[in-house]
């Protein structure tokens, strides 16, 4: 009777700590396969949205910037499910043809998710982009924001006066 007894009860145990080890998802060694110690990293991972715009002085939106103009760069990060700002991260800014300030190219977002540069155009003209980059736990955020750089044509005014300074539009060789 005993021996049934001990027989009934060691059963109802290993049930009781089979059905816990199922319902906790298994070994649960923290290794990221489950369980009740630990998840997998990359499915919990929070990912970034970088929201780009070039802006000049007066707040309008830079299409083309003048060669040795400047204008703002602001990156905006946000959680890319819920859309909250991200404070406190680091956003760097890399592109060609311009000079950006800071001169290291990154910046620490501020409470409201906002980093901000000084884009300066250089000294070629054409199609230029800026590309700003985030590290983000759930892989690396990037936006790219495109643009023209203008280069302005020195210009050279000859005007023909005679000894007065009076317009004149014809040299005579014989009469000077």
């Amino acid at each position: 009777m005993m021996n049934r007894w001990l027989r009934m009860t060691r059963l109802v145990l290993l049930s009781l700590a089979a059905v816990t080890l199922v319902g906790c998802g298994g070994s649960g060694g923290g290794t990221g396969s489950g369980g009740f110690l630990g998840g997998n990293p990359d499915n919990d991972a929070d990912t970034w949205d970088i929201t780009l715009t070039l802006t000049d002085a007066n707040g309008d939106a830079v299409e083309t910037l003048e060669s040795g103009a400047s204008a703002t760069l602001t990156a905006f990060l946000t959680l890319a499910e819920s859309e909250e700002v991200v404070a406190g991260e680091i956003v760097t800014v890399t592109g060609s043809g311009v000079t950006i300030s800071p001169a290291n190219g990154s910046v620490t977002t501020d409470a409201e998710g906002v980093a901000l540069f000084t884009i300066t155009a250089g000294a070629e003209g054409g199609a230029a982009s800026l590309t700003a980059t985030a590290e983000a736990p759930g892989g690396s955020a990037e936006a790219t924001v495109n643009f023209n750089i203008a280069v302005q044509t020195p210009s050279l005014t000859i005007a023909l006066t005679d000894e007065t300074g009076q317009a004149i539009s014809l040299i005579d060789p014989i009469t000077p």
